[in-house]
């Protein structure tokens, strides 16, 4: 179980790392996904930065789980374009389909597996159930 907690507060803290301060952050990870690429033998290069509106379908369907309509695409276009991925993702975070995309999300991540020794099921798909 402790391996379960450690991820949840690993998640938690680089989510407050990132709203935080976005640029600094984001180098920060993109530094640590490579070294891991790199440690795992990935084989590839890093893909080159998406542009704003494919940013900002990809955070939409991350954060929310819908793709952006026409009026949210036009909002994220009318923002100056140095601070439209900063000012991006408050108003993914505050609605409805945030907490509900997350909240179906934790629930499924804990949720009781059928296997003997009732590990949650992210537990079994790690190798946190011991019980052959």
């Amino acid at each position: 179980m402790s391996r379960y907690l450690l991820v949840i507060v690993s998640v938690s803290a680089l989510l407050v790392s990132l709203l935080a301060v976005p640029l600094a952050a984001a180098a920060s990870v993109d530094t640590v996904l490579q070294a891991e690429n790199v440690a795992l033998s990935a084989g590839h290069a890093p893909l080159a930065v998406v542009d704003d509106l494919a940013f900002l379908r990809r955070a939409s369907a991350d954060l929310t789980g819908r793709i952006p309509d026409r009026t949210q695409v036009d909002e994220f276009l009318s923002w100056p374009v140095s601070e439209r991925r900063a000012r991006l993702i408050d108003p993914l975070t505050v609605g409805q389909r945030f907490a509900d995309r997350w909240a179906f999300f934790f629930s499924d991540l804990s949720a009781t597996c059928q296997s003997r020794c009732g590990a949650p099921r992210a537990m079994e798909r790690t190798g946190g159930c011991d019980v052959p």
